[in-house]
């Protein structure tokens, strides 16, 4: 290998030399990679997004302190509100709409925000249940469930087995 000097002049360098030339050469490049994992690092701490904080979980409130904020409502009356309608099928959506059952007697369907009756209306409809609001009251009410065996003594029913 010809190394030039510092006159331009032609040195001739021996093996050692060389492999000195190299290893200089592996140093430098390790030194590089080394200060640019460094900057890479220090790069995305200092500029990183912000992580996000999770607040822990709100304490739970005495059953006075509740009843005193919200007062207490009797469980007849919420019981009470509409005891003679049945939920028979349903139709989630917006706004949603509900087949309902009133005194055993006739179906109706009615979308949510309608009224029932004079003074209920049906205030939300969901996949398994509806709510009924009456006098500031809401109930919910569950869908029915057929009981396997029962749908055979309904009137106008044919049960078809797979």
């Amino acid at each position: 290998m010809q190394v030039l000097g510092k006159r331009g002049m032609s040195l001739r360098t021996s093996g050692v030399a060389v492999a000195v030339m190299r290893a200089s050469f592996l140093w430098r490049g390790l030194a590089v990679l080394v200060i640019v994992a460094m900057l890479a690092h220090w790069t995305w701490v200092l500029f990183a997004p912000g992580s996000t904080t999770v607040l822990p979980a709100t304490q739970a409130t005495s059953e006075f302190q509740t009843e005193r904020l919200f007062g207490v409502a009797s469980v007849s009356a919420v019981v009470s509100v509409m005891p003679n309608v049945r939920l028979v099928g349903v139709f989630a959506g917006n706004p949603g709409f509900a087949v309902l059952e009133i005194d055993g007697k006739r179906q109706v369907g009615l979308p949510a925000g309608a009224e029932i009756v004079a003074g209920a209306k049906l205030a939300e409809v969901a996949i398994d249940h509806v709510l009924i609001e009456r006098g500031g009251v809401r109930q919910r009410i569950d869908m029915v469930k057929p009981i396997p065996g029962k749908a055979a003594d309904a009137p106008g029913v044919t049960v078809v087995s797979p």
